[in-house]
């Protein structure tokens, strides 16, 4: 009955969402870091959520397709964008209430396609799967509603120091969310919980500053790469951070430092600077030069060998004034 309970509660965040998502996702975060400010920490969770699901909307080629084509009546067209993303899982339960799409209600091939999404839905464990969308939402949400403190204020302002301490707090409250799933039902694949919610299990691990549970989880997420329930990209991510969680070189180059403001972003440094993207292809990742072009930083090999030992110092340094704070 309680697990009942709890995917009824999530159920009704993501009816609920509709009606807060108005906004654009610009407008949401800064109605998130007002309520934040004032310390209206219901109103904060609430606005929270809205942000990422909102933000993909903004974002996902085939979300925007879809609205284009419903205002040209080429419905089929709709259907096949709509379509591409349930494939991928994103938006299950909101494209039933999406105010965008009731016009379609009425029509005979929206039962059809309605048919074939609660499909879709029905063959997950749902109760799991909601639960990691909700935590899912508050992870990436959060992190967008960082990524705008930042270009608005320096890392030391007082409202940036506080985003930085809530995403800690939720971090860590969803790791311990995600480790009890793991630890009870193991680390379920695609075809249990969908792609959204499988993922979620690794960021949640990934992103929690806690190296003694990423040192658990490691060889459980290799074994599940194995079976398919995993991917190697997520096995190189997690091994690099619990790399730097220890001070450590990282092996496949995924971890940077973006936030050093006396000297700008720098890569962590490397095990095998020659070997990385031999090993990042083995991983099914891009090249690392192509890789750190997200973050502004152009990647040259013999560069980083001449500057290496001074990159060396500044990340030693960098962890030893973290691992103080701790």
């Amino acid at each position: 009955m309680a697990k009942l309970i709890v995917a009824f509660v999530f159920i009704l965040t993501f009816l609920n969402y509709g009606a807060l998502c108005a906004q654009n996702s610009d407008e949401l975060i800064v109605e998130t870091l007002s309520h934040l400010k004032q310390h209206r920490k219901d109103k904060f969770e609430a606005s929270l959520i809205s942000i990422f699901p909102t933000y993909l909307k903004e974002n996902l080629p085939n979300y925007q397709n879809s609205t284009k084509f419903l205002r040209g009546k080429k419905y089929n067209e709709v259907y096949q964008n709509l379509n591409s993303l349930i494939q991928e899982d994103y938006f299950l339960e909101e494209i039933k209430v999406d105010k965008n799409f009731k016009i379609l209600h009425n029509r005979k091939d929206w039962k059809v396609f309605k048919l074939g999404l609660d499909k879709r839905i029905n063959q997950y464990n749902n109760t799991i799967r909601l639960l990691l969308k909700n935590i899912q939402y508050k992870d990436q949400g959060i992190r967008l509603v960082l990524l705008y403190q930042q270009k608005k204020q320096p890392q030391d302002s007082a409202l940036t120091i506080l985003v930085n301490r809530q995403m800690k707090e939720i971090d860590l409250e969803s790791a311990e969310s995600v480790k009890k799933i793991i630890d009870e039902h193991g680390w379920l694949g695609k075809d249990k919980i969908g792609k959204e919610a499988n993922e979620m299990l690794f960021l949640a691990i990934q992103h929690v500053d806690d190296s003694v549970a990423q040192t658990k989880y490691l060889p459980i997420l290799a074994e599940a790469i194995k079976s398919k329930a995993a991917e190697p990209w997520q096995y190189a991510f997690l091994t690099d951070r619990l790399l730097m969680n220890q001070g450590k070189k990282q092996r496949y180059g995924t971890q940077t430092i973006i936030s050093d403001k006396e000297y700008g972003g720098y890569i962590v440094p490397l095990e095998n600077p020659d070997q990385v993207d031999e090993l990042r292809q083995e991983m099914g990742l891009e090249s690392l030069k192509e890789y750190l072009k997200e973050f502004d930083i152009d990647w040259d090999i013999e560069k980083y060998k001449r500057e290496e030992t001074i990159i060396e110092k500044r990340y030693k340094a960098r962890f030893e004034s973290l691992r103080k704070r701790r």
